[in-house]
């Protein structure tokens, strides 16, 4: 069988065989990537320390932040543009995208509060 793109002695064994073999290279990879996870110690409790859970959650509130502080930005540009350049017309992105910008943060934690995620610092 010829497929497009693989030489004609390039079996379909040959390639499923060494997809196989790449998946593992890189689910093996990923284990030792993240040590807190796969090599924790075992003490009788399911999913991620609570370090490793404070510590992405800092992280991804300071990304948010840093989204968030430019996005304001160019936002307010962006519907200067839309009023300037356009009539007014879809002013409402804009609008929408500095709101998520000023309150996204606080409504994200609110809703993680309410379906019972725990956001406190440990």
């Amino acid at each position: 069988m010829t497929v497009q793109g693989f030489n004609s002695f390039t079996r379909r064994e040959d390639v499923r065989r060494f997809m196989i073999g790449m998946f593992l290279l890189v689910l093996i990879a990923a284990l030792f990537a993240f040590p807190d996870i796969a090599q924790a110690a075992w003490d009788g409790k399911f999913g991620p320390s609570d370090d490793l859970k404070k510590n992405t959650d800092d992280s991804l509130k300071g990304w948010f932040q840093a989204v968030a502080g430019w996005g304001l930005w160019l936002s307010i540009g962006a519907l200067a543009i839309s009023i300037i350049f356009f009539g007014g017309k879809l002013w409402w992105i804009p609008v929408c995208f500095c709101l998520l910008a000023l309150f996204g943060e606080p409504l994200v934690t609110q809703v993680g509060n309410w379906a019972g995620f725990s956001t406190s610092k440990t």
